[in-house]
């Protein structure tokens, strides 16, 4: 800080030598501030602020953030990837413009918008690839997926006009694949609509050619299924193998339709199926077309994904259908007149929470225990508790991969697991609970009782055999993880579906040898782990008051949906549980029923049922020798 000098004053009079000093100094201050301090010409640089602006590339930004997405896909979560791409594609939503808008006004600042993809060619298109191609479907959305497939194996198997045209000739025969084509679309049309609600449009069919060296055998868009009707090199193939090749890409197609359906009505679908209708709304939007250099991206973005998946298992389960031929119309089952009465016990209300003595479980196969699961869920709609083993420390069977069970490994191979850990566990709610389907035991994981949980996960960590699982859970998922690495090296390999071939390297085949055979022991040490789990479940529940009903649809049928008119019962195939050489020996189911005759099969509060109904207990009688 610089302070004037005060010049002295002789009686009235300034001194004018001080004067003259000061004005001198004055002047000086002022050329040293004109040099410390530039003219700011604001003008000017006003201009060079609006110049970079109309600079900036908006597009470019979003490709250099589409890259970023790509290269840190693996790491990021679904919801993260998901939004960034809607935000790169869309822009802003109305309500978030709206919000942006609203701000704008009280800030005084401008807008700035997200930038958006313009272009999608060239390495826009294999970041995009990368990105998708790391987006899993959640698995209640493939579950509903699965549930659609079900009800059109169920139609397509009662119609007696599908099985004679799986016999005809198809090939070359515009007339016998536009009736299929009806066929099918009818059961697709009606089952998406009894599954999600959804009333689709409908889709139709035409003939591109009729040639057997055609390259392009199908193809959809705007409800049109364009599809050549000679299958490539029918001429090398049976009249069989020809007619299968025609219906599975019927149903590839038209599951690509199915897919137009979903994004369509996305806003009408359960809860559970929005998110991933909304990633096959973006997919569409940028849909990789297949070619020579883009062969890996074409098939593992979400839509062909599914269609391949989901399609291709229908292709096969319908398939099967022509094998077996037709059996009759499907009539609905009235009664079982072998049966007793059906099974109130289920129907009973508990206490919110209650614990596992005053509970009912169901245990069976998957596909066998729908009937009791729905038989539940109609009197208890309000979910007041499990009705699966499963939603018991239900926080360990979610994660990607069973993320959550993997960390929990990991701590105990490291012996660091603390009380915090099982009270974590054992208090643990599921936000997506509320979303999930009916007939899943993630549908009730928050209302699993606190203090049994926190007995279950307690003695788990105490079991030598869970304990053992869960280290070898540890290993085999680091070792999974680290191959996986090396099979990337391989451009050529389909990491969804790693199979050797002769075209790759022997180092190469080894490497897929080792990654496979490392799956293969992580899936079996997660199985011993769920084992232990829903043993000790049963134990529990049993010897503390509480009722099992055990599903045998499936075990002592031969159907897992039990058809009065088709079904064949036959406890003799229990005994198949309990030989080694049995190919399910080791599932959980099997191990479940075995553990339950060695140890409770004379409780009475142990029961059986076939569809929905409680039979005879099978394991009194079942002679093992």
């Amino acid at each position: 800080m610089i302070t004037a000098e005060i010049p002295a004053v002789v009686g009235n009079k300034v001194n004018s030598n001080n004067s003259n000093n000061n004005q001198r100094l004055a002047e000086e201050n002022q050329i040293g501030n004109d040099v410390n301090k530039p003219k700011i010409d604001s003008k000017k640089l006003f201009e060079q602020a609006k110049q970079k602006a109309r600079e900036r590339d908006s597009a470019k930004e979003a490709e250099k953030k589409l890259k970023i997405l790509a290269e840190n896909a693996e790491s990021l979560p679904k919801e993260h990837l998901l939004k960034a791409l809607q935000d790169l594609a869309y822009g802003s939503s109305v309500e978030e413009a709206t919000a942006l808008t609203n701000k704008a006004k009280e800030t005084r600042n401008k807008i700035h918008r997200p930038d958006t993809i313009e272009g999608f060619e060239g390495q826009n298109v294999k970041n995009m690839g990368k990105v998708m191609s790391k987006i899993e479907l959640d698995a209640a959305y493939l579950q509903s997926r699965g549930e659609i497939n079900q009800k059109i194996v169920d139609k397509l198997d009662s119609n007696q006009e599908f099985h004679q045209l799986m016999k005809q000739k198809l090939s070359g025969n515009e007339e016998g694949i536009k009736r299929l084509f009806g066929l099918v679309e009818q059961a697709k049309f009606e089952a998406l609509k009894e599954v999600t609600g959804v009333e689709g449009s409908r889709a139709k069919v035409e003939f591109t050619g009729n040639n057997p060296l055609s390259m392009k055998q199908g193809s959809y868009g705007n409800d049109l299924v364009q599809m050549n009707a000679t299958p490539i090199l029918s001429f090398l193939r049976t009249r069989k193998q020809n007619n299968k090749e025609i219906l599975d890409t019927i149903v590839h197609e038209l599951t690509h339709h199915d897919q137009a359906q979903i994004i369509r009505h996305k806003d009408k679908l359960p809860e559970h199926m929005k998110p991933d209708a909304n990633l096959m709304a973006l997919n569409g939007l940028y849909y990789i077309n297949s070619g020579l250099t883009n062969m890996q991206q074409y098939k593992k973005q979400p839509q062909e994904r599914e269609a391949f998946f989901s399609g291709h298992k229908l292709g096969e389960q319908l398939s099967k259908l022509v094998d077996k031929g037709y059996t009759g119309a499907k009539r609905e089952i009235q009664s079982i007149e072998h049966l007793p009465s059906p099974n109130s016990n289920l129907e009973t209300l508990k206490p919110q929470s209650t614990d596992l003595g005053n509970n009912t479980l169901i245990y069976g196969l998957k596909d066998g225990r729908k009937e009791l699961i729905n038989r539940a869920n109609q009197a208890d709609k309000g979910k007041r508790n499990p009705i699966l083993a499963d939603s018991y420390i239900g926080e360990l069977n979610l994660g990607y991969e069973f993320g959550n069970l993997s960390k929990l490994a990991d701590k105990v191979k490291q012996g660091k697991v603390t009380q915090q850990d099982i009270d974590h566990i054992a208090n643990f709610q599921d936000l997506g609970a509320d979303n999930a389907l009916a007939t899943s035991s993630r549908s009730r994981i928050n209302q699993a009782n606190v203090e049994d949980n926190k007995k279950i996960i307690t003695e788990l960590l105490n079991n030598p055999v869970a304990v053992d699982s869960l280290k070898r859970i540890a290993e085999f998922n680091e070792k999974e993880q680290q191959l996986f690495q090396k099979l990337k090296q391989n451009e050529n390999l389909d990491l969804d579906n790693p199979k050797t071939s002769p075209s790759f390297t022997k180092e190469q085949n080894e490497a897929i040898e080792q990654y496979l055979s490392a799956v293969g022991e992580l899936n079996r040490s997660r199985e011993d782990f769920f084992s232990e789990k829903t043993k000790l479940i049963a134990k529990e529940t049993l010897e503390r008051g509480g009722k099992v009903y055990f599903a045998l649809d499936g075990l002592a049928t031969d159907t897992t949906t039990f058809n009065k008119d088709k079904t064949q019962i036959d406890m003799g195939n229990l005994k198949k549980l309990f030989d080694p050489n049995y190919e399910f020996y080791n599932s959980v189911t099997s191990r479940e029923l075995r553990y339950l005759y060695e140890n409770y099969r004379d409780n009475p509060n142990l029961k059986f049922t076939i569809k929905d109904q409680v039979i005879e207990n099978p394991l009194k009688s079942l002679d093992l020798n």
